[in-house]
């Protein structure tokens, strides 16, 4: 389900802040300039997904 994000800026603090995190936002999520999805992006990394380790109660227990 999309979420969407609303950011209101004020001043040139706040504009220079909101820059900062919109650069870092599409950074971390693989959006190009353009607006679409960079390549490595839509690839699943094996390292990303969550894993489950066996704990001794036979349960899976959050892993990295």
């Amino acid at each position: 389900m999309p979420r969407e994000i609303i950011t209101i800026q004020v001043g040139q603090c706040g504009n220079q802040i909101g820059m900062e995190f919109w650069k870092q936002l599409c950074l971390e999520h693989g959006i190009g300039k353009d607006g679409l999805l960079e390549d490595f992006a839509t690839q699943v990394r094996a390292s990303r997904a969550p894993s489950l380790l066996s704990s001794r109660a036979g349960c899976g227990v959050p892993g990295g």
